[in-house]
């Protein structure tokens, strides 16, 4: 089920964004509003949402991972409100992308989310193998901080305030969560938890 706040942001952004002008904004959101920025990480959406809950799986089907904008897809910012922010995909897919869960800036969740360096560039310079799994959305031992980030996104600001953290919280679903722990020169060891499925290969 969608949590409250979602719904709440959703039906705000639509009135916002249908029934009101553009707003102005800061230079930096401006900048991002401008373009052409690029998709920092796969990117998880459930019912046209992106949120910084970032679940894994569907809600409607578990063990089954949810649709995916995947890293360094160009997207367009259409509009920003103070919780989430409105873009298209390349593709032309609407997003909502939202704040749910943390209480970050929304001008922060954007530059996390939203690059003006398209990262597939810097991911060519990665063994083959770890440009597979960040491309099948999963995360493999001996990945650096940088290659998680790409292949799962950022973990919940909530539950991990500092990347600079030996471990790292998510959700596989709104009920079950796993755990990433990294060694001291910040590659990853193992994972503990409750892991999606397709990391389980």
């Amino acid at each position: 089920m969608r949590s409250l706040k979602t719904i709440i942001i959703f039906v705000a952004a639509t009135c916002q964004w249908g029934c009101t002008p553009a707003q102005s904004h800061p230079p930096e959101l401006t900048a991002l509003i401008a373009g052409p920025v690029y998709a920092c990480c796969n990117l998880r959406v459930h019912d046209g949402i992106v949120s910084d809950g970032n679940w894994y799986e569907s809600s409607v089907l578990y063990n089954s991972p949810s649709q995916m904008v995947p890293y360094g897809t160009r997207i367009d910012v259409v509009e920003v409100g103070p919780a989430q922010f409105l873009a298209y995909s390349e593709n032309g897919t609407r997003l909502i992308l939202s704040i749910d869960y943390g209480s970050e800036p929304i001008d922060i969740y954007m530059k996390k989310l939203l690059r003006p360096d398209d990262p597939r560039q810097t991911a060519a310079s990665y063994p083959p193998a770890i440009q597979a799994a960040i491309g099948e959305a999963r995360v493999v031992p001996d990945m650096t901080k940088e290659q998680v980030l790409m292949a799962i996104g950022y973990p919940p600001s909530h539950a991990t305030p500092s990347l600079d953290a030996a471990e790292w919280h998510y959700w596989s679903n709104r009920y079950n969560s796993y755990k990433l722990h990294f060694s001291t020169d910040g590659r990853l060891e193992r994972f503990s938890g409750r892991l999606p499925a397709t990391f389980r290969r």
